[in-house]
């Protein structure tokens, strides 16, 4: 669909800002998903004043749910609207001080493309499986009696199908150095893999859905990431290691042993 006039003030208005406010989840620290159901559109609220975004935010604190801001400064924006692709964003709905506007992602950046990239080199994306894990938690931790909240199953279903085909990037560091050509496969004795220990002793095993959510992690550059299958973390996940957790530095979603057999056997059979 083509940019409007009106589609290229209303962005242009936001994005010449110092700043703008998006509204989040205090669950999974991402912006809050929201279902567009007349457009068929996975959309995020961005609010030109505090004032409309609190109004905004009162109406989902009123139905249950945890919220925060996130200020998105203007030194990050590119990134951010970049990294909404990775989370399978598809519209932003511009509040300011006439109203609503709703702008396809594709009309405020283009939609990043890697396939002119040889394919070791191309970035782990999940989008599919992203959106339906933040939905998920969006529902399963709102406030409410369980049996009020009517669409969780089928959420569910939804994010155990995308966990159970979906691949994930594993940290690992290298023991020995690796020839610059390196093909991302990992031979014994070359590597160790970094664990997440609580105040409990437990030990768990990072994994992440995207890139931008490793290089969360792997700030110190310190680390390089293999693409592995559900089946092998699930290999992984034996002794101490009490289950992997999918992006810890922001919705940190545990996968237990015991639920990952359950969504292989189901899925897959």
């Amino acid at each position: 669909m083509a940019i409007t006039e009106k589609d290229k003030a209303v962005m242009m208005d936001l994005v010449k800002r110092d700043s703008f406010l998006v509204l989040g989840s205090r669950i999974t620290k991402h912006p809050f998903i929201v279902w567009d159901k007349e457009g068929g559109e996975d959309q995020i609220y961005a609010f030109t004043s505090e004032e409309k975004f609190k109004e905004k935010e009162k109406e989902y604190r009123t139905d249950k749910y945890a919220m925060l801001g996130i200020k998105v400064e203007q030194k990050s924006m590119k990134q951010f609207f970049i990294d909404l692709y990775s989370y399978g964003v598809s519209q932003i709905v511009v509040v300011n001080d006439e109203g609503e506007h709703a702008v396809k992602m594709e009309n405020v950046i283009p939609k990043p493309d890697f396939s002119k990239l040889p394919e070791n080199q191309q970035p782990l994306l999940n989008p599919s499986l992203e959106i339906s894990v933040l939905y998920f938690l969006q529902e399963f931790t709102r406030d409410i009696p369980m049996e009020e909240k009517t669409n969780l199953r089928e959420l569910e279903e939804e994010m155990a199908v995308n966990i159970a085909r979906s691949k994930y990037l594993l940290p690992v560091r290298m023991t020995v150095e690796m020839p610059k050509d390196w093909d991302g496969k990992l031979e014994d004795g070359t590597f160790d893999i970094p664990y997440l220990a609580n105040k409990e002793g437990e030990f768990y095993l990072p994994i992440f859905g995207d890139v931008v959510e490793f290089n969360k992690f792997n700030a110190q550059n310190n680390m390089q990431a293999t693409i592995v299958p559900i089946e092998q973390i699930q290999k992984m996940l034996v002794g101490k290691c009490q289950g992997a957790v999918l992006n810890p530095a922001s919705m940190g979603f545990r996968l237990m042993p015991k639920t990952l057999d359950n969504i292989l056997k189901k899925v897959n059979g």
